[in-house]
């Protein structure tokens, strides 16, 4: 057999083993979240910024077993193109999860919020902030009772009224997507 070939039977039988020997775990209600992510930023095209990874962090709520709340924070390093002028990219967010099999191991759900994106340029006396509203959706597949890995893909539309910093036609708003991966624990509730 060669290296190729016993990696991905390794890797089947591992993941087979894992599916097998997790429990039927659930969204809890009255349960805390915590969800560190990593991940991807496409930038909306019109902005001369360079598409980059990005980083989070979200704390949640789960009001009932079908619906949370959550606030996350999310960072994407990124440059100008052209002049590679540095701009860190802070997005700060507060909205609402509806899990729809939230007694199963897989879990998707749908959410919707909004916030503040806040563009930090490098070398300006001062940042450029803007209100910004999502969409998106995802889905958590438990590991056990307290850890679930997280995909959440969201479409983040950002108000610029001012257009600064942008090719776009006259239009305020921009369109960014992001796509986070992440790992939920899950503490307390009943």
């Amino acid at each position: 057999m060669t290296r190729t070939s016993t990696k991905i039977v390794l890797f089947i039988a591992g993941f087979s083993l894992l599916i097998a020997g997790s429990a039927l775990a659930e969204n809890r209600e009255n349960a805390v979240t915590l969800t560190p992510m990593v991940g991807y930023h496409v930038i909306d095209g019109g902005m001369d910024l360079d598409n980059q990874a990005a980083f989070g962090f979200a704390l949640g709520y789960n009001f009932t077993k079908n619906w949370g709340i959550e606030g996350d924070v999310r960072y994407t390093p990124t440059q100008t193109d052209p002049g590679n002028q540095d701009v860190n990219i802070w997005t700060l967010a507060l909205g609402a999860l509806y899990h729809f099999q939230p007694e199963q191991n897989l879990n998707p759900y749908l959410t919707v919020g909004g916030g503040g994106l806040v563009y930090d340029i490098d070398g300006s006396s001062s940042n450029d902030e803007d209100y910004m509203g999502y969409w998106g959706g995802g889905v958590k597949y438990a590991l056990n009772d307290y850890t679930a890995l997280r995909l959440d893909l969201r479409h983040i539309l950002d108000y610029r009224s001012d257009n600064r910093g942008s090719k776009h036609d006259g239009s305020d708003w921009r369109h960014h997507m992001q796509a986070m991966f992440g790992v939920t624990f899950q503490f307390d509730g009943s």
